[in-house]
């Protein structure tokens, strides 16, 4: 009993970082809602490791936390996603200058 309650908050302190982890990437890169929805979600957990493991409302709170997430994160995917904004026209290159580099 006292092994399993040791494993689960072992997997809780890991899920917690890879969390915090996945935030700040979410945040670094410019996907402010899902780094929002991951910080609502690093906080449930931390709710939830403070209250007891047999409480239903824990797990129902988990639960739609990481359904938001889910859809936060779905709707940031796709190829947009993956690729550079556009620069504007008129943003200076690495050498300083705004002409557009001669092909």
């Amino acid at each position: 009993s006292s092994d399993l309650t040791l494993e689960a908050q072992r997997c809780l302190t890991i899920g917690s970082r890879l969390l915090h982890t996945l935030k700040g990437s979410a945040r670094m890169v410019g996907a402010l809602n899902l780094g929002q929805s991951l910080h609502d979600l690093e906080t449930s957990l931390e709710r939830a490791r403070s209250q007891a493991p047999s409480d239903q409302g824990i797990i129902d709170d988990l639960e739609a936390a990481l359904d938001h997430t889910r859809v936060v994160g779905e709707s940031t995917g796709g190829d947009a996603a993956h690729d550079p904004a556009p620069r504007p026209a008129n943003a200076a290159h690495a050498d300083g200058t705004t002409k557009p580099a001669s092909s």
